[in-house]
């Protein structure tokens, strides 16, 4: 059974779900590895931006934006799927 207050991630969720649920759940540990999993994140949403046209700083600070909303979109969502 999960206790209160836990949130409850689905089975083979990427590491970012099981990061970020604990970030809400405030979990030692859990900024650090939400950071540099966002940072990651950012890595494999910049060659769509390239592809789109973005080059140089605009193309690093869209990446690192975009993947901060999905980091943020995804805390709001678990935030209310406490038990």
């Amino acid at each position: 059974m999960a206790r209160r207050n836990q949130i409850v991630v689905e089975a083979e969720s990427p590491p970012s779900a099981y990061a970020i649920s604990d970030l809400v759940q405030r979990k030692p540990g859990a900024v650090g590895r939400t950071f540099v999993l966002t940072l990651q994140r950012s890595l494999l949403i910049a060659p769509g931006l390239y592809v789109a046209g973005l080059r140089g700083r605009r193309l690093m600070t869209g990446s690192v934006y975009a993947s901060i909303g999905v980091t943020l979109a995804l805390a709001l969502v678990y935030s209310f799927k406490k038990e």
